[in-house]
């Protein structure tokens, strides 16, 4: 495998993507035909050996790629808890008198949301440490590491979704109509 880089004219977007909730990433197909790229500007994607020195280029491209995804996931189910609890401090509770910060479920279901990111955030740092520790003393990433090092990010992806539904959950009516 090779990264190359090509000039944008050079490549052909295709208007494939219609997925909910993805437009924004900016993702495409996309198709480049009959193009010559000059070797300066083709670079090979070693899995196996690093080609810099250091423990950022031997630490596990996949792990890298799966710990960036989880952290991207808590890190919007950190942004979910502290929307609902800006919004909970004015909203008024469609089936009691108050406000839904004054709701002990609410309350709960904040708590549970916060425990979850807190937890999986430490389990994913923790996994993440111990490999960094492991290269950094020389030694080779173990399978055990590596089975680990991708049970903590898609725990990470799974939990943090958990907790944004807790909150969406929270914030919505009876009626199912987010009201502000």
């Amino acid at each position: 495998m090779v990264v190359a880089a090509v000039k944008s004219a050079d490549v052909k977007i295709l208007d494939t993507w219609r997925v909910a909730g993805l437009r924004g990433t900016g993702s495409h197909h996309f198709m480049v035909n009959d193009l010559a790229v000059a070797d300066a500007f083709i670079e090979p994607i070693n899995f196996t050996e690093p080609m810099e020195r250091g423990t950022l280029y031997t630490f596990p491209m996949f792990m890298s790629f799966a710990a960036a995804t989880a952290a991207v996931a808590i890190g919007i189910a950190r942004r979910a808890i502290e929307s609902l609890m800006e919004l909970a401090q004015a909203k008024p509770s469609m089936a009691q008198t108050g406000l839904l910060r004054d709701r002990p479920a609410i309350q709960a279901d904040v708590a549970r949301a916060a425990a979850i990111v807190r937890s999986t955030r430490a389990f994913l740092h923790e996994t993440i440490a111990e490999v960094w520790d492991a290269l950094e003393s020389g030694k080779k990433v173990t399978e055990e590491q590596r089975a680990y090092g991708r049970i903590a990010a898609v725990d990470g992806v799974t939990r943090a979704a958990h907790a944004v539904d807790l909150m969406f959950n929270a914030a919505v009516t009876p009626l199912g109509w987010i009201t502000r």
